[in-house]
């Protein structure tokens, strides 16, 4: 369990690097840019070649053009982290006008950045699904896993607190906003709807401030452990109400049944999950089974709870990574 942990940290501190600074911009983008349709440059494999003086080539878009705006992004996120410590502006800041920059280039140039525009066009058709599934568990299992388990002994209870109540009285202050400020004549479950998108806070930005201006490390703990835990509670709370929103109806004993579902459900299967991992090492220490294994826990966790189990995925992967931290 503990042999091969070292070679883990350094590989989930990599994968998390690389999925934050793809997931921040991506997600930008895929927001600021519409869903592509079919390929405006697509043509005929057989059409003549023409001389550069006539008319431009037109060309086919294959899948692979997804890799230049991955590896541009990469290439933008590594670096912004270079010049992070010159720059006052907190660096998922800085991704996200960059993400809105591009995005709003290439309509301007109507998606004329050639391979560009055509890898733009296959990350904005991706299902959005298909993007949390394959960076949110890599994402979460690397906090989790390197985070102090006696720090979070410490600090659970206040960690607790704040993304359970502290993520319900969130989400109710959001609500409060289109419910009264705003004229769209929505009722409280299109509201909190809203709002429990809006409660649940990254705090990549938060906590690198804080050790800029040395705040302690229990501090830094404590909004690291609460934002892991808030995710859990922040999708537990919009699956709720997009029921309600959408027609469906709760008595008392069904939601608080659905809560304990969800928020008991997750962490069980993420546990279940880890502890299969503990004992297949334990059968033959081997450290490349073992970084094998780490991934697929991170993976098998969110997948075991979300699509099979009906529970919080996001609980189950912190609650792995924290069984396989030493």
């Amino acid at each position: 369990r503990r042999s091969g942990h070292r070679d883990v940290q350094e590989m989930t501190g990599t994968s998390c690097g690389i999925a934050r600074v793809a997931l921040a911009v991506i997600c930008v983008v895929a927001a600021s840019v519409p869903t592509a349709a079919s390929p405006s440059t697509a043509t005929d494999v057989g059409q003549n070649h023409t001389p550069a003086a006539a008319a431009p080539i037109s060309h086919e878009t294959h899948q692979h053009y997804s890799l230049t705006y991955l590896v541009l992004m990469l290439t933008v996120g590594a670096v912004c982290h270079q010049v992070d410590r010159k720059n006052p502006v907190p660096y998922t800041v800085t991704l996200l006008v960059l993400g809105i920059v591009i995005g709003l280039v290439n309509e301007a140039t109507g998606k004329g950045l050639g391979r560009l525009s055509d890898s733009i066009d296959q990350w904005t058709s991706i299902d959005p699904h298909l993007l949390l599934f394959v960076f949110l568990p890599a994402l979460l299992f690397g906090d989790a896993i390197n985070m102090e388990f006696a720090s979070i002994r410490k600090a659970f209870g206040q960690m607790l607190i704040l993304a359970t109540a502290g993520v319900a009285l969130g989400a109710f202050l959001c609500a409060l906003v289109p419910r009264y400020v705003f004229d769209y004549g929505w009722d409280w479950n299109y509201s909190m709807l809203i709002g429990s998108i809006l409660a649940a806070t990254d705090p990549v930005a938060v906590v690198s401030l804080l050790k800029e201006v040395g705040a302690s490390q229990n501090l830094s703990t404590i909004i690291a452990g609460e934002a892991m835990l808030n995710d859990g509670t922040a999708v537990v709370f919009y699956l709720l109400f997009l029921d309600l929103a959408t027609g469906a109806t709760y008595s008392t004993g069904e939601i608080v049944g659905f809560f304990a579902q969800m928020a008991l459900g997750g962490p069980a299967i993420g546990v279940a999950v880890a502890a299969a991992c503990v004992w297949w090492v334990m059968r033959g220490k081997n450290p490349v089974i073992e970084t094998t294994l780490f991934v697929i826990v991170a993976y098998a966790s969110m997948i075991g709870s979300e699509q099979e189990g009906g529970a919080s995925g996001v609980l189950a992967v912190v609650a792995a990574g924290k069984f396989l931290a030493p």
